[in-house]
This record gives structure tokens, C-alpha cells and sequence, in this order.
């Protein structure tokens, strides 16, 4: 979804924020995201909606509530954050884009309504894969 995304300020590196506990937070620091003229750097961030805005261009939350990731979207202001959920299976509020994860593989759900506030524009191929929600 990184790939797919461009930020108003093009931030370079892209600052990827993990917030534990999150299933995948090892393999993400340990991976190398490497984007086409894009450099991302990888850090595990504690809850807190106030560092997380400061610190990062996309949020990746793991068991954190939806209610609780609905702070950050709410004190965002203008700031342009990519938010993406491990542990959010309605996708009503909290993050733009929620992963469901099962023996099957790895698929996503959107929220329209929370992309749309996020200041980031993603590629629209990406949006007709997903399942939309809050729209």
C-alpha cells in the first residue's frame, strides 16, 4: 500500500511507525522496504496519538482498539498519514485501510470516509481491490 501512495510533502524517507503488540512488527523492521526512488524507515512506536503525528507518514496498528486509533485520525489537521490496521475487522472507524488475515492470505478492507481525511492519495487500482467500508 506504501508503493501505492503519495504524500503531499513527499516525504523521503517515509517514516513506517508499527504500534504494538502487532503480528507482523518483527518481519516489518527486520524487512527492507525498498520502493522505486523511495526510501522507508522502519520504527516501533508506543500508543500515543501526540509522537505518532510527529513522528510518522504511515501508522501500522497492531492490536491496538479501533476506537483508540480513531484518536490519531481525529488530531490530525492537515498532516498527511497512511493508517493501516492488523486488528480492526469492521473497518467503520480508526484506520483507511484494515487487514484480514487468515490461512487464506493476507486481503484488505477500506474506509473511505478515513482515506479521505488522511490527506494521502492512493493509487485508484488499489482502492477496487479492496472492500469498501464507511461510505
Amino acid at each position: 500500500m506504501i508503493r501505492y501512495t503519495r504524500w503531499a510533502n513527499s516525504p523521503d524517507p517515509i517514516k513506517l511507525c508499527i504500534v504494538p503488540p502487532a503480528r507482523y512488527a518483527r518481519l516489518l523492521v527486520e524487512e527492507n522496504i525498498v520502493l522505486p526512488s523511495r526510501h522507508v524507515s522502519t520504527q516501533i512506536v508506543d500508543f500515543s496519538p501526540t509522537k505518532l503525528l510527529e513522528q510518522c507518514d504511515v501508522v501500522y496498528f497492531g492490536n491496538i482498539k479501533p476506537s483508540d486509533q480513531e484518536l490519531l485520525i481525529q488530531n490530525m489537521q492537515g498532516k498527511s498519514i497512511l493508517t493501516i490496521a492488523e486488528d480492526n475487522p469492521e473497518c467503520i472507524k480508526g484506520s483507511a485501510f484494515c487487514l484480514r488475515i487468515d490461512n487464506s492470505g493476507i486481503a484488505f478492507d477500506l474506509n473511505l470516509d478515513i482515506l479521505a481525511r488522511s490527506n494521502v492519495q492512493v493509487n485508484p487500482n488499489v482502492l477496487l481491490l479492496a472492500k469498501k467500508k464507511g461510505n
